[in-house]
């Protein structure tokens, strides 16, 4: 990784995919698990993982997957 500044050039054509988190707000918690958010992930792309609050289920809010998209 390099610092970002004004004249940084990058070269993004050999970029294939980008990891994402992605929140899934108002998801019912039942579907919390990792089977379920495994599918609701690959909907999108390929998933990678959950954050803590999400396999925890402590912060109810939303679900999130960090998620690597093409």
């Amino acid at each position: 990784m390099k610092a970002w500044n004004e004249s940084l050039s990058l070269d993004t054509s050999t970029l294939q995919s980008l990891p994402i988190w992605v929140q899934f707000l108002e998801l019912d918690i039942k579907y919390w698990g990792v089977e379920s958010m495994g599918k609701l992930g690959s909907m999108l792309g390929m998933p990678i993982k959950m954050d803590r609050t999400t396999t925890e289920k402590t912060a109810i809010r939303y679900a999130r997957v960090l998620i690597e998209m093409p």
